[in-house]
């Protein structure tokens, strides 16, 4: 039976299948399954360069918690001791979300989240592989501790797909605030019998239609989120005043001098801003 096509046609046959191939994808470690939850390393190209991260993602009604994760919760941690080709790890936190429930208010994310990495490599021509024991916990009605073990190991001078994942991670992570961004204006402690709490105000540019703050202080305290106590505009500004707690500062804790931390939500965009009490 004599061929149909010419070889013009397969010529143009090929390059369209060619085109039409996806580019090499991020590169994934396999899923550690737990209960509500699954874990993997992933790592691909931003618009930063490649990117590493870990993602987590939990099934519907379930959370997990933030460095700082607020009433009830459990922080993750990392242990990275295990990788090969690294001095160090350094994961990044996009910012929170509050959700409320029975134990009080919490401070983490639902449904997906990806921390992405920022890793040191020794020699970069050589292969690094990424070994992770990662401890963190679920809520739904009640909080499950998780372990999972996650290895990837990555090529010298990968060079992998666009990862959306990583990007979009990227971009939630708070920047350092700059002159234009919300910022804390103002933070003094007030006290009514034997009670004793933080007064903050935040400076949000324009009128955002969510805005939000997050305070960590040091490493011994437990600070809860803050509390909107109201809003007013000043200019083209919104001014919101937050209460937060002091019940779970230590009782030698000196306030003097201490370091905090806000993270600073205003619509898409969050911001970090250093603070020393004094």
């Amino acid at each position: 039976m004599p061929n149909r096509y010419s070889p013009l046609v397969l010529w143009i046959t090929t390059l369209l299948v060619l085109f039409a191939t996806p580019a090499r994808s991020e590169i994934v470690s396999d899923w550690a399954e737990g209960y509500g939850t699954r874990a993997r390393l992933i790592a691909g190209a931003t618009a930063n360069g490649t990117q590493a991260g870990i993602q987590i993602v939990l099934d519907e009604g379930w959370k997990t918690y933030w460095r700082n994760p607020g009433a009830g919760g459990i922080p993750p941690a990392f242990d990275w001791s295990g990788s090969q080709n690294i001095s160090s790890a350094d994961v990044q936190f996009p910012a929170p979300h509050r959700y409320h429930d029975t134990y009080g208010t919490s401070m983490g994310y639902k449904h997906v989240v990806v921390f992405p990495i920022t890793h040191q490599v020794i020699n970069p021509g050589s292969p690094v592989i990424l070994r992770l024991k990662i401890d963190y916990a679920v809520c739904e009605q009640l909080c499950v501790p998780v372990q999972a073990n996650l290895l990837l190991d990555l090529p010298a001078n990968i060079s992998v797909g666009y990862s959306e994942e990583l990007q979009l991670s990227q971009d939630q992570v708070p920047d350092v605030r700059s002159a234009d961004d919300a910022r804390v204006e103002s933070l003094q402690i007030a006290t009514s019998n034997e009670e004793s709490w933080f007064e903050i105000t935040a400076r949000y540019p324009g009128q955002p239609t969510e805005h939000d703050l997050f305070v960590e202080g040091p490493a011994s305290w437990f600070l809860p989120a803050p509390t909107p106590m109201g809003s007013t505009l000043e200019g083209q500004d919104t001014l919101v005043r937050y209460r937060v707690d002091l019940s779970g500062v230590p009782k030698s804790a000196t306030i003097e001098g201490a370091q905090f931390l806000f993270t600073i939500v205003a619509d898409n965009h969050a911001v970090e801003q250093q603070w020393i009490y004094d």
